[in-house]
């Protein structure tokens, strides 16, 4: 995928207005600007930013759009801040480092993002509340991820975390205590790279 066809991949399958494209291009440039002093994303990444990173946490909007969000270790704002701008719902980014939380703030400024919250903190220091949707990006193995979000999930709760090419695998290493409805997708920026998508996720006390 070129980065012309991520654009109109945005407009033909997500409907994007051209208002929220400009939305996203401003928040390339606010990535791009803010990584000149901080290591935001993989500096070769930057030339094809609207495939790799745009589309590719964008495309989370089609298994789940309405409800509250809640984005671990978010980073750069990936998938946070692209899925917020797309879907206009309640995001809570929860960023731990406190250089990358405050480039989460200040693109949430800039970008007038009155839908989105920033929590400068680890997310076992967060209250938990329950939330919609779960997403995280390349942050830990599924597992210990379960573990420190289960807290925020509810029955209803849909975990969408893109795992690259490791999908099956993480899924095989998951203990029999750990229930739930799983499915793997391939991503549409690469094929190789793959989104599991999560529904009921429970630990099973009575194993």
């Amino acid at each position: 995928m070129t980065e012309e066809e991520a654009r109109t991949w945005l407009g033909s399958t997500l409907n994007v207005s051209r208002e929220t494209l400009d939305k996203l291009d401003a928040f390339a440039t606010l990535v791009s600007t803010a990584q000149q002093s901080q290591n935001l994303v993989s500096a070769s990444t930057l030339a094809s930013f609207w495939t790799r990173h745009i589309v590719d946490s964008a495309q989370l909007s089609l298994f789940a759009s309405e409800g509250v969000w809640l984005d671990i270790g978010s980073g750069a704002g990936l998938p946070g801040i692209v899925t917020a701008i797309l879907t206009g719902c309640p995001t809570l980014l929860v960023e731990p480092r406190a250089r990358r939380a405050a480039f989460l703030q200040d693109a949430v400024d800039r970008l007038a993002l009155i839908n989105v919250k920033v929590h400068a903190c680890k997310l076992q220091n967060l209250t938990p509340q329950p939330v919609d949707i779960i997403t995280a990006r390349a942050l830990t193995a599924l597992p210990a991820l379960i573990e420190m979000a289960i807290p925020f999930a509810r029955k209803g709760t849909i975990w969408l975390l893109p795992k690259g090419k490791s999908a099956h695998v993480e899924l095989a290493s998951l203990p029999s205590t750990w229930q739930g409805n799983w499915e793997v997708r391939s991503s549409v920026t690469d094929p190789d790279s793959q989104i599991l998508i999560g529904r009921h996720v429970r630990v099973d006390k009575k194993r």
